[in-house]
């Protein structure tokens, strides 16, 4: 009697999941490693019975890629930008690429679930975190507030979607419910201010979309007060937030006059402005931390070690081609979601449109601080790889 062949897509489906429970902890590059490593090894394995489509955007990476290595020829710090090139691209394609290949409609809800459940285990790491830290040391397991805030704009919109949607039944509803309070209750730790103006944002996107199919004078009306609605709970998290970590009221016009004298920002981005112009076509090698030293230098301080924003980061680091590239990868996938999304394909319209206001969050998120990097870019791309690799394998109307 001939043993069982093992079920190689299921091996690699599995070992993918463990990767997304890994993406809102520190700490956890080796299991990632590994993990994603034996999904691989499954999924080639596979890969014949996979019948995996067409893959899309391979050209923007193929570019990306291209531009980063030809950067090193010229960049300040070649062996730092060397080492940022697998970190913050191959990885990257990597996971983008094995998502793609193991997604259908089945593997695209658990691969969601996966990541509800890792919201939760991740809030517990930021509330032990908040109870027994500092604020803004990343002991433990916590993924520090900057990071874990990003994440949170990752899958908000999952279980925001899944609330809303008809076919959602009570234990799906409670589900994204529980993560919802999971993701306030946890944004709060981080005192993120930018995470409550893009939750908002996102929540406004999501219902404006939705009510697009059916627009009338009554769904005008709904929503505009859940629009106003969501300013004002929104609006609130972030007055909060603001008067607590800067023991001050944030609506005072002097208050307002400090806080923006003294955001670094405001004198880093200009200095990243200049940067480009004196390099526009080439920029100071692949890496968000190209001028990291030339920076502290200059700020004095060791946090103010690059743009704080992605776009000027990519302009400061490749250029011009630099800047095109990272709106290409937030401007690409936001095109191919959206067509998902108009696809008429009912199946996976609620994960596309989940996907049309991560890529916006995220992109909005990061133009303050640019954390688009290790496990944040991850997730972009797992979710961008899981959600166009079930449509892709749908039938088309």
């Amino acid at each position: 009697m001939n043993p069982a062949k093992p079920d190689w897509h299921t091996v690699a489906g599995a070992f993918a999941c463990i990767v997304l429970l890994t993406l809102p902890f520190a700490h956890s590059v080796a299991i990632r490693t590994v993990a994603g490593s034996i999904a691989w090894v499954a999924a080639l394995a596979a890969w014949r019975k996979l019948t995996v489509p067409r893959i899309p955007l391979l050209w923007l990476f193929a570019a990306w890629a291209a531009l980063g290595l030809l950067s090193l020829t010229w960049a300040v710090d070649p062996e730092y930008s060397a080492g940022e090139l697998k970190t913050e691209l191959l990885y990257p394609f990597l996971t983008f690429v094995l998502f793609f290949a193991l997604s259908d409609l089945q593997w695209l809800e658990r691969f969601r679930r996966t990541l509800m459940v890792a919201t939760l285990l991740a809030f517990v790491s930021a509330a032990y975190w908040a109870a027994f830290s500092d604020w803004g040391r990343t002991d433990g397991f916590f993924n520090g507030p900057g990071m874990y805030s990003t994440y949170l704009v990752g899958v908000y919109p999952f279980a925001l979607v899944w609330i809303l949607r008809p076919e959602s039944n009570v234990r799906e509803r409670w589900m994204s419910a529980a993560v919802m309070a999971a993701i306030a209750l946890g944004g709060a730790f981080t005192y993120n201010r930018m995470l409550w103006i893009v939750l908002a944002v996102q929540t406004v996107l999501i219902l404006a979309v939705q009510a697009g199919r059916r627009l009338d004078a009554s769904t005008m009306r709904r929503l505009a007060l859940v629009a106003t609605a969501t300013a004002f709970v929104f609006g609130g998290a972030l007055y909060g937030i603001s008067s607590k970590r800067f023991a001050v009221d944030p609506t005072a016009p002097e208050a307002v006059a400090e806080t923006a004298a003294s955001d670094i920002r405001l004198k880093i981005w200009p200095r990243a402005v200049e940067r480009i112009a004196e390099r526009p076509f080439t920029g100071a090698g692949f890496g968000r931390g190209a001028l990291r030293q030339d920076l502290r230098d200059e700020f004095g301080h060791g946090m103010y070690w690059h743009a704080h924003n992605v776009v000027l980061n990519h302009g400061v680091s490749m250029g011009v081609w630099g800047i095109a590239i990272i709106l290409f990868a937030f401007g690409g996938v936001l095109v191919l979601f959206w067509r998902a999304w108009r696809s008429g394909d009912t199946a996976v319209a609620p994960y596309a449109l989940a996907g049309v206001a991560v890529v916006v969050g995220m992109f909005l998120k990061n133009m303050t601080d640019d954390l688009f990097i290790r496990q944040s870019a991850l997730l972009y791309w797992a979710l961008a790889g899981m959600i166009l690799g079930a449509h892709a394998r749908r039938p088309r109307a």
